[in-house]
């Protein structure tokens, strides 16, 4: 069989995401059957990268599915007509709008095609095919009420592709075995063949899932039954578990049934089963009841041996609970990790991920970025989660930060976007020179995001390369003017200090990136801070508060007016109010910290300085951060008071 490896071009619309994650986790199903198929996509749609992140992904594909959703209407010019009333303006009568997919997806199939990929076109109903494709385009149809119709014809496709497709890798082994034949003969696809003494529960499952995809409800209670009479359904414990198997696909090809009531008398049956637990746990997650997910899966965790296998259940069900809505999901996983009696390397990286992905549901940024600070301690080559993070830290104008890991990721790593992006980042510090060097390199890697980035360059005068061989062309003139060489002379100047500057820069962002990896080792800590403490910082003592893991401090202190006293001469003062108002996560806190003066409201419009405080194990010293919009972050230590 050729290897299918497939590339799936989708919207990434928040109207089309129940939509999508149907098909995808079709995909997931059909490369989980080992039948050769295998499939990638673009998890993220950030303007700036995505488009090369596309071209990457879909080196070694030798398929293209595209799944085109409606988003636009589109009309023919020459069915546009001009309005008498309305100079200018033209119209066009609805039988004439054309529903059509996203230009995005149109790009894709077209980069496809030129890539010789062989297509697969799912449609939308009544959406025309994109870019006025016409002749042999496989395509399919689809309902977006009940996408899983879609899948049998899928499936059928991807059997009639094997022979199609190019193969991925060629065997240079001189000696090849080849069967008898009467093994030739007896070879069949366990998905279609009829089960007899030499299949095993693999394939089974697998026999069962096409039948679940081929809308066959017949043949899968067939299989059902003739596993039961098999030496591995004689237990009646296996038996379930493929049961429980094709309950989760029923649910998810949307067959009728009471498939939840039936998984929750097989996890009464055999409560020791974790496959049962976990497709019951699913089933709630896909009814959005995700409190009895979340106890499916901690339930499952009790049931396994290993620290690994326990913190990956464990994680599931602080996801499930973070899904529900529980701010406390990340505490309650903190201390579940803090009881396991073992812990090892692999298991406290899960856990770190675990926290990462609540982090991400729960949309604490702060959190999440500080977990994935200290990930890549731990795991510095993950470079696609070293690139979000780069990304994420743009986003949030925090450029320092943003070049820093940017530029840590190796040549090799550095796709046109990603060189894009290390330019963008240089243009926002203010070093254009650098910022052009790195578009030029972008633009020579096949980027167009950087060229239309190199004309604002041009525009502002900060292409360095070119200015010094315009500047030197004319030089070499005899008639050329003195200011030209002062020009020359500046570039060189202008070079100097920018290098400097990133110096400073990456200096900055190193103290930064170490202070943002401690935090996310402090959000991990099981440490208990008292419920009320007082604390030394350089500016006053501050009386803390915490209350439900809410983190509250306050204190006064005075500030110089710079008015002289009629009587006494000297300069009088203004008594500060100064507070911190924030969340408390282990033994790190994320805080909004405001001042005002005493005897006076706060302003309802001062949203206050973001930071961060880190507290030690012994709970006697503590590090505080403080950034301010685009201003170097400020830093200042406590002291427990006496």
């Amino acid at each position: 069989m050729s290897r299918i490896a497939a590339f799936v071009g989708h919207s990434f619309s928040k109207s089309d995401e129940a939509l999508v994650n149907r098909f995808l986790n079709f995909f997931n199903h059909v490369q989980q059957l080992g039948i050769g198929f295998t499939w990638d996509h673009a998890e993220n749609a950030e303007p700036k990268v995505l488009s090369e992140k596309v071209k990457t992904k879909m080196e070694g594909k030798n398929l293209f599915i595209g799944i085109c959703t409606l988003k636009e209407l589109a009309v023919a010019p020459e069915k546009l007509q001009s309005s008498f009333w309305r100079p200018g303006v033209r119209f066009a009568q609805e039988k004439d709008m054309e529903p059509k997919t996203s230009d995005w997806i149109t790009q894709e199939i077209g980069y496809s095609i030129a890539k010789g990929m062989k297509l697969i076109l799912l449609l939308e109903d009544g959406v025309r095919l994109p870019g006025g494709l016409q002749g042999d385009i496989e395509h399919i149809a689809f309902d977006r009420r009940n996408p899983s119709e879609a899948f049998e014809k899928i499936m059928e496709m991807l059997r009639a592709l094997e022979p199609q497709v190019q193969p991925l890798e060629h065997s240079t082994s001189l000696g090849k075995a080849e069967p008898s034949k009467a093994e030739d003969k007896e070879s069949k696809d366990p998905i279609e063949g009829e089960p007899d003494d030499t299949w095993t529960r693999e394939n089974y499952k697998q026999a069962v899932f096409g039948a679940m995809a081929s809308n066959d409800d017949d043949r899968s209670a067939a299989l059902l039954a003739s596993f039961g009479k098999s030496k591995h359904g004689q237990d009646p414990e296996q038996h379930a578990t493929l049961e429980a198997y094709s309950l989760g696909l029923a649910r998810f090809f949307s067959r009728k049934g009471a498939h939840n009531s039936r998984l929750e008398e097989l996890v009464e049956k055999f409560p020791r089963n974790v496959s049962i637990r976990t497709e019951l746990a699913s089933s709630y997650e896909s009814f959005g009841v995700y409190d009895k997910a979340a106890q499916q899966y901690a339930a499952a965790a009790d049931c396994v041996e290993s620290a690994e296998d326990r913190v990956g259940w464990l994680t599931n069900a602080a996801a499930s609970r973070a899904r529900g809505g529980d701010v406390a999901a990340d505490t309650w996983l903190r201390t579940q990790y803090a009881s396991l009696p073992t812990k090892t390397t692999q298991a406290a990286r899960i856990f770190r991920r675990g926290l990462l992905d609540v982090a991400k549901i729960r949309k604490a940024t702060p959190l999440w970025i500080a977990y994935q600070e200290a990930r890549l301690l731990d795991l510095p080559d993950k470079y696609d989660s070293r690139s979000d993070l780069a990304w994420e830290y743009f986003q949030r104008t925090q450029y320092g930060l943003a070049l820093y890991h940017y530029l840590l990721l190796p040549y090799s790593e550095r796709s046109h976007g990603v060189w894009n992006n290390i330019g963008a980042a240089y243009a926002e510090l203010e070093m254009p020179a650098k910022a052009v060097a790195a578009y030029r390199t972008s633009e020579e890697l096949g980027g167009t995001y950087a060229v239309s980035n190199l004309a604002y360059i041009f525009i502002d005068a900060g292409f360095h390369k070119e200015a010094e061989e315009l500047c030197r062309t004319a030089l070499s003139k005899p008639d050329s003017e003195k200011r030209v060489a002062a020009a020359l002379a500046s570039i060189t100047t202008k070079a100097t200090t920018e290098t400097q500057k990133s110096q400073e820069v990456s200096k900055a962002a190193e103290a930064e990136h170490q202070f943002m990896a401690r935090l996310g080792n402090a959000f991990c800590a099981s440490a208990v801070l008292a419920p009320a403490t007082s604390w030394v910082t350089p500016e006053c003592v501050l009386a803390v508060t915490i209350e439900g893991g809410r983190f509250k401090a306050v204190g006064t202190y005075q500030q110089p007016s710079g008015a002289l006293t009629l009587f006494s001469g000297q300069g009088s003062s203004t008594t500060m109010v100064v507070t911190y108002e924030g969340e408390l996560v282990g033994l790190g806190v994320t805080f909004r910290k405001r001042k005002h003066e005493q005897g006076s409201k706060p302003s309802a419009l001062e949203s206050g300085d973001e930071g961060y405080i880190i507290f030690d194990e012994k709970l006697q010293t503590a590090s505080e951060i403080v950034k301010a919009d685009k201003k170097a972050p400020s830093y200042q230590e406590w002291k427990r008071s006496s």
